[in-house]
């Protein structure tokens, strides 16, 4: 049989009728090298005691393309895009993770007073910079729904804070 590169020249056109058929339309020329490793395959196991090579060389790239079609698709689906903002906001809550230092004695006594639900929205409303439309979009409730619990959760700070003003101040002797 002829050399590799002029199988390559002959059946490119076929190639190219392949990848159109299958509306190959992003990741061109990820295709067409997979289609042309198919088509080598296809000739290193040809045996000419089996039929014409134009078949199953079509088959070969045929199944090469929609193979490479179906691993892409499973690609894409795994993979998860992630907006800038996103990942900035992400990269903020591991930074304070990591430094609230800052912040600890308010957040601890925050944990303790609130809450699971209170204490992710008042961290998010205050320290992470949420705004009430990414909010809504976050807890899957509504801005209504939103401003209530955090009223809740601010009220509860208010009581606690200022029943330990009172007892501070009783507790403590007047000069």
């Amino acid at each position: 049989m002829e050399e590799f590169e002029e199988v390559v020249e002959q059946y490119d056109p076929m190639i190219t009728s392949l990848l159109k058929r299958a509306n190959i339309y992003k990741n061109h020329d990820q295709f067409r090298q997979s289609a042309r490793i198919a088509l080598w395959n296809a000739w290193q196991k040809y045996d000419p005691a089996r039929g014409p090579f134009a078949p199953f060389a079509y088959r070969s790239i045929k199944t090469s393309i929609f193979s490479e079609m179906t691993n892409d698709n499973r690609f894409s689906e795994r993979q998860i895009a992630y907006e800038k903002e996103t990942l900035t906001a992400i990269a903020q809550i591991i930074e304070q993770k990591n430094n609230h230092h800052e912040h600890s004695d308010i957040l601890f006594i925050l944990q303790d007073l609130l809450t699971e639900k209170e204490y992710q929205l008042i961290i998010d409303i205050y320290f992470n910079g949420y705004n009430c439309k990414e909010l809504t979009k976050k807890y899957g409730t509504s801005a209504a729904a939103l401003r209530k619990r955090k009223d809740r959760a601010l009220k509860k700070v208010r009581e606690k804070l200022m029943n330990s003003v009172e007892t501070d101040s009783l507790s403590t002797p007047k000069k």
